[in-house]
């Protein structure tokens, strides 16, 4: 006969863990957002932005932890390839002698020094033999990570010319149609501390119960402020299957 409460006790653990360790960040100010970019073809990426209090304006050495189960290292990309070559890529919004990201990373992450920071990002574009228009996508419902977060394009076109200019709390995505524009810049002003979600307590099947049906519904306390759960399950409690 299977160990059928191993199992469950096992998979419900991990669990409490993943949510757990999210719990040890309250009150921590840092974040990470995906950020997805494609051409006219199928060509796409996503790459990643967002602050962190470990964090520099460079390349950080040091892994950057959001979590147990959730870290950054940034490191320099290769060259930017060829023209007609699909590429995208946060490059640094400063020149020399400040500049200091290389020739571009698909993970940025800023130092946040106070609740009034303003950090901006640069992200670098180009098609591949598709072209143009570029579509760019991020999750719903960023005003959690700071009071405004904003999408422009740097020449300031108007929007019957194509420019960009986007309220990234009201929007999920934007469209680049003008062949002059092949960067954006991404304003996040006055990034917030996140409350995250405690730690569930597993109300059924009681823990070390034994005799568990394999039909059983596994039930838990709410946790507050928590958008979502995820289960893991596994035959054996190490889940080493």
């Amino acid at each position: 006969m299977l160990p059928r409460v191993r199992t469950y006790r096992a998979a419900v653990s991990l669990f409490i863990l993943v949510l757990a360790a999210a719990g040890n960040l309250i009150s921590q100010t840092q974040f990470r957002i995906p950020f997805y970019v494609s051409d006219n073809t199928v060509k796409r990426d996503t790459i990643i932005f967002g602050v962190h209090p470990q964090a520099s304006y460079c390349i950080d050495a040091p892994t950057l932890k959001f979590g147990n189960c959730d870290s950054i290292r940034e490191a320099e990309l290769p060259p930017i390839p060829p023209l007609g070559v699909f590429d995208v890529r946060w490059i640094d919004t400063r020149v020399s002698p400040g500049a200091c990201l290389g020739v571009g990373m698909g993970e940025n992450i800023t130092g946040f020094t106070g609740a009034s920071d303003v950090d901006t990002f640069q992200v670098r574009f180009q098609p591949g033999a598709g072209g143009y228009p570029f579509t760019f996508r991020w999750p719903l419902g960023l005003s959690v990570f700071a009071d405004s977060i904003r999408l422009r394009d740097p020449l300031g076109l108007p929007p019957q010319f194509g420019g960009v200019s986007v309220d990234m709390f009201t929007s999920d995505s934007a469209r680049v149609t003008s062949p002059l524009i092949n960067a954006l810049y991404i304003f996040v002003y006055h990034p917030k501390a996140q409350t995250y979600p405690g730690v569930p307590t597993l109300t059924a099947p009681a823990d070390n119960a034994v005799d568990v049906d394999t039909n059983a519904t596994l039930t838990w306390t709410a946790s507050t402020n928590a958008a979502g759960y995820v289960l893991h399950v596994s035959t054996v409690p190490t889940f080493a299957s």
